[in-house]
């Protein structure tokens, strides 16, 4: 799994590059391990590396679809960047890392191992609904089909 990730992190540079993006250096393990500690999270090894390699992107940068990818600073759980949830039971452990056109939607992973599903990504809008079991899948996903990242 991680050479899929490797290769794919390669291609995310690449992308980002030839579009003018600027490519951040990776966060320090300290900052990773500071990051777990203060939430009480386990980072997935393939989104530990993405956050080592490329550190989001800068504020008011986002991609040809008007993606952006926050910087581990920036990463919230979702129980605090949305407001008013009925049952925060599903939404515990999940961390928003990217948005859609400064917050039509966004991007979230679970962080905790603490669910059979961690890893597991959702986009949040007005419900939230799977769209990748893996930040590798995503991530392959936001590479060879990023039409399948937004609402059907």
């Amino acid at each position: 799994m991680l050479l899929d990730i490797e290769a794919l992190l390669v291609r995310l540079v690449l992308k980002w590059s030839s579009a003018g993006l600027t490519i951040r250096p990776g966060a320090e393990e300290a900052a990773l391990r500071d990051f777990e500690r203060l939430h009480g999270v386990s980072l997935p090894e393939d989104f530990r590396l993405y956050l080592a390699t490329v550190d989001g992107m800068h504020e008011m940068e986002w991609d040809s679809d008007l993606i952006h990818f926050w910087r581990l600073e920036e990463m919230r759980s979702l129980l605090e960047e949305i407001s008013k949830v009925e049952d925060p039971e599903p939404l515990r452990g999940f961390f928003v890392f990217a948005d859609h056109s400064i917050w039509a939607h966004g991007y979230a992973i679970r962080l905790t191992s603490d669910y059979d599903d961690a890893g597991r990504v959702v986009l949040v809008h007005s419900r939230i609904g799977t769209i990748a079991h893996s930040f590798t899948e995503f991530l392959q996903l936001y590479l060879d089909a990023p039409g399948d990242l937004f609402l059907a």
